[in-house]
């Protein structure tokens, strides 16, 4: 790293330095600025096209409702296809298949998209990465070696040795920005922190390789004179180094799965010390280094104020106005299942996420969890209150979810406790522009694609959506999780307009002779259909309300995705969109069924429309010490949100 600081020191020092000398110190501090200058420039790209996405979406929303005002009965065809044209892609009904090269644009596009996104690479026994992620990191790690090693004759380390110590220091404020989950970037560009998290481990990745090259730089060079290893700065150089290793060593996605809590603490002090001691390293360039610490309290100054305003905390001092400010009702809904409801003056999207604060259930004070709101800020009966209704349905593990189930079962029926809500965060999808959605899930997943469905229904309400078409899939194991989302189901299919087809298919793979089931797209085909069976049990005569309503099918075994998908992108007039929420199973399979014809180039180049992915798989990791306060829950489960749409 460059050791003289002040310009009137560098002045004085220059005209005894030789001319290599002057040149070397010059590239360490230019091209950290070149870095910044190429980062700047990508995010500028994404804060502009994210900019026009925006005014697009308000153009052809603003469309929709002059049209809707304007339309007529004999009108509402007409106006259904201006719209589908509008979006940039018309398929006419009764395609003939032959090849349009009108169409070679969009072919291109779905090939990229599976070859970027839905292809994967295994990376251990439990990961794979996809292609796209694995580009990304290796053009990243790459564009920092270029910089580290350009113009270095014979590659002396004398040259690139101090220069990737300032190259990794550069790193420290977009690493720590990009782990908060209130960033500007987010802001900027749309981008939601859960998938800005790829860049975030990029960038550590690549800074990682480059503390090792600086360390292995000045090896080569010698721990001599002031480089010694007797001296201070430099001890304090390798404790950096040592910190900064072992938190990328506790990163790694095994040992993260085998005990999260124990990695997030870990991280936390770690880079609190890699911090520290890579200012004690070099207090001359602390201002790379301090902007961290920095940006860390300023994310945390951010959600407090948004803690205290959102919840009210204030009344806590007003005894007659403290319960009304902060209870939250907890209803047990299943065997492991528990609801919680509260009402708050926020808004938030469907697909969006709150931190869940709980005193009386948490480990130590102030623990935060996220979970995904599995409900939308709008009524679909047409009623509007201040205050909104916020839900969340949450399964019962380990750690904090287990504690509160049991109090749950402890207290009995709909019980009231202290809470406190932050948020909501996240950059969820946004559907409205498609013509058919197929929303998919697994179990407690259904909390994500559960809010997608009222969101569409709800704009399909106010004109504002050009999708025709929800089919809604749910695997389940018992038929008795229908208690977790059966209200707001029935509501959705109850209040669609005539405009929205919606498409309810529950599967029940652990099904009993009693339970009613309908005859569908399951993998057990060719098992007998037991609907009608006389003697049905009173738990299913609770849920038997839902098969009698139109749209909605109960059936036995599990879903065959491949074959929906490829009857419903078959048949669907435009493009479609496909959300996937639940194991990586569920997902590995609804990846490869849209890798292959079904949503392939050739068939777009042929009259096909194009299919748009958003996945978000489930993983369950045991709780050792706290539950994780910084990753995303739904239903009570530890979600890897896809970084990428595909």
């Amino acid at each position: 790293m460059s050791s003289i600081a002040h310009p009137a020191a560098r002045a004085a020092a220059a005209s005894t330095m030789s001319p290599d000398r002057i040149y070397r110190i010059w590239q360490t501090e230019e091209y950290p600025k070149e870095l910044w200058w190429m980062l700047s420039a990508v995010l500028g790209i994404f804060t502009i096209v994210h900019s026009y996405a925006l005014l697009s979406t308000w153009l052809r929303t603003r469309n929709l409702l002059r049209q809707n005002a304007a339309k007529t009965g004999a009108g509402t065809r007409n106006i259904i296809i201006f719209n589908e044209k509008k979006g940039g892609e018309f398929i006419a009904p009764g395609r003939n298949g032959k090849v349009s090269l009108r169409r070679l644009p969009l072919s291109a596009l779905s090939a990229l998209r599976i070859a970027l996104f839905r292809w994967s690479i295994p990376l251990a026994a439990v990961h794979r990465m996809c292609l796209s992620e694995m580009v990304f990191n290796l053009a990243y790690i790459g564009a920092l070696l270029a910089w580290c090693f350009t113009h270095s004759p014979q590659m002396a380390p004398a040259y690139w040795a101090n220069r990737a110590g300032d190259l990794t220091t550069s790193q420290i404020p977009l690493i720590v920005a990009l782990a908060g989950k209130n960033n500007l970037i987010s802001f900027l560009t749309g981008v939601g922190p859960e998938k800005l998290n790829v860049l975030h481990r990029a960038s550590a990745r690549a800074t990682l390789i480059l503390v090792w090259v600086h360390a292995f730089g000045r090896w080569k060079m010698g721990f001599t004179s002031y480089a010694s290893l007797s001296l201070p700065d430099i001890q304090w150089g390798v404790v950096s180094m040592a910190a900064f290793s072992l938190a990328t060593i506790l990163s790694f996605r095994p040992i993260r799965n085998l005990a999260y809590e124990v990695f997030l603490i870990g991280h936390i002090v770690l880079i609190f010390v890699f911090l520290l001691a890579g200012y004690l390293h070099m207090p001359e360039v602390g201002y790379r280094i301090l902007p961290g610490f920095g940006l860390w309290g300023l994310d945390r100054l951010l959600r407090t104020i948004r803690l205290i305003v959102q919840n009210r905390l204030w009344l806590s001092i007003v005894p007659r106005r403290k319960s009304d400010a902060s209870r939250v009702s907890v209803e047990r809904v299943s065997e492991d299942t528990v609801r919680l409801t509260l009402t708050r003056k926020v808004t938030w999207k469907a697909g969006q996420h709150f931190y869940l604060v709980l005193p009386s259930v948490s480990g130590l004070p102030f623990e935060s969890h996220p979970f995904t709101a599995a409900s939308i800020p709008h009524s679909l009966d047409g009623t509007s209150n201040e205050e909104k209704e916020l839900s969340f349905v949450i399964r019962g593990r380990d750690g904090f979810t287990g504690r509160l189930l049991q109090t749950a079962v402890n207290r009995g029926g709909a019980t009231s406790l202290r809470a406190y809500v932050d948020g909501p965060y996240g950059c969820p999808p946004t559907l409205g522009f498609y013509n058919t959605c197929i929303l998919i899930s697994g179990g407690s997943g259904v909390t994500y694609t559960l809010p997608l469905l009222l969101d569409l229904v709800h704009r399909a309400q106010k004109g504002t959506t050009t999708v025709r078409k929800v089919v809604f899939i749910w695997a389940i194991r018992d038929i008795a999780h229908l208690d977790w989302i059966s209200k707001p189901l029935a509501t959705a299919v109850l209040c669609a307009p005539s405009s929205l087809t919606i498409d309810l298919r529950i599967f029940v793979s652990q099904s009993r002779p009693q339970i009613t089931v309908v005859r569908g797209l399951s993998q057990e085909s060719d098992a007998p259909t037991l609907a009608g069976t006389p003697d049905c049990s009173m738990e299913d005569k609770k849920h038997s309300f839902l098969t009698g309503l139109e749209g909605i099918k109960i059936e036995s075994g599990r879903p065959n995705l491949t074959r929906i998908l490829r009857e419903e992108v078959d048949s669907a007039p435009g493009p479609v969109s496909v959300d996937v929420s639940g194991p990586a199973a569920l997902s590995a399979t609804v990846r490869s069924a849209l890798s292959s014809d079904i949503a392939g180039p050739v068939g777009v180049l042929k009259g096909k429309p194009t299919v748009t992915l958003h996945v978000v798989g489930i993983i369950y990791t045991p709780s050792l010490l706290l539950d994780n306060p910084d990753e995303l829950f739904i239903g009570g489960v530890r979600m890897v949100v896809d970084p990428t749409l595909s």
